[in-house]
């Protein structure tokens, strides 16, 4: 999805922008992971829509979010008192609370070729259609 608007997707831009799509909120996140095609109608993602990327405003516009995950790091060292600000305690109380299945390194489901640009667009008409394939990054 990330690649489909923002024209390249690194592991920590995906993580930046789960950590976005999760601070838009639980209705927004949840139908995003059960039909991604719904973040067409995000308002954040329709102000980018049409625009080329190196017009987005990255402080202000970019759909990422990386101190949310400093956020909640920092609200467990306030709840618990362990750790500092280079602690693993959140992530292993993260890991430990979830079964062990946070941060995997690739997510369940059907796999994609993310450099597969036209099958991407097949899966996600509406993003496609705001973020044409040919609007260069």
């Amino acid at each position: 999805m990330t690649r489909i608007f923002g024209g390249w997707c690194s592991d920590d831009g995906f993580e930046y922008f789960r950590l976005w799509l999760i601070g838009r909120g639980r209705v927004t996140f949840e139908r995003a992971i059960t039909m991604p095609d719904t973040l067409a109608t995000v308002p954040a993602i329709q102000r980018l829509a049409g625009r080329r990327r190196r017009e987005w405003d990255d402080d202000e516009e970019w759909p990422e979010w990386e101190t949310l995950d400093y956020i909640a790091a920092r609200a467990y060292r306030l709840v618990t008192g362990t750790g500092d600000e280079c602690s693993e305690d959140f992530y292993d109380a993260v890991r430990s609370q979830l079964g062990g299945t946070a941060f995997r390194s690739h997510p369940d489901g059907e796999r994609r070729d993310a450099t597969d640009e036209p099958a991407a667009a097949m899966k996600i008409p509406a993003l496609a259609a705001s973020f044409p394939l040919n609007n260069p990054i």
